[in-house]
């Protein structure tokens, strides 16, 4: 059985409330979007988790959201973005 990456799933956005899934652990939080996407950052920190390649969003937050540096290998879309990010700072 394979087992599945931490994923964020936003059901009821008017209440505030998300579900951090990953297997068949399932967390409910009261919390706006972006705190949720912190929190699931969180997750893969605390079950010291790598990102999956498909989440190079969460990769790409990590280290510019989070202002960390993690060993990802990026896709050339990521590398393309980041490069687009230094020409602007």
């Amino acid at each position: 059985m394979s087992k599945s990456p931490p994923r964020l799933a936003l059901a009821a956005i008017a209440d505030g409330s998300s579900t951090i899934l990953a297997d068949k652990v399932a967390v409910t939080i009261k919390a706006e979007v972006f705190d949720a996407v912190i929190m699931l950052l969180a997750c893969y920190f605390a079950w010291d988790l790598c990102y999956p390649r498909a989440y190079q969003l969460l990769s790409f937050l990590h280290i510019h959201v989070l202002g960390e540096h993690t060993n990802v290998r990026k896709c050339t879309s990521f590398v393309k973005l980041e490069k687009q990010l230094s020409a602007l700072q």
